[in-house]
């Protein structure tokens, strides 16, 4: 976790399955994603993430503090 500038900054590497991001549109997300983006937008923060199928997912989460 880094903090500047008024903003929480977590990131979190995943080294499992990955997916296609194009899925996101078509599907919902897993409960696991779900459960982020929720909390995430509790806090009203933004989440980004990097997904690839075979090399897992990059999660960045910012919350303003």
């Amino acid at each position: 976790i880094e903090v500047a500038k008024g903003i929480a900054t977590i990131t979190v590497k995943d080294n499992g399955i990955g997916f296609h991001k194009s899925i996101l549109n078509r599907n919902p997300a897993g409960l696991g994603l779900n459960n982020i983006s929720a909390r995430t937008d509790l806090l009203k923060g933004n989440i980004y993430l990097d997904a690839m199928p075979g090399k897992g997912v990059d999660y960045l989460i910012e919350i303003p503090i």
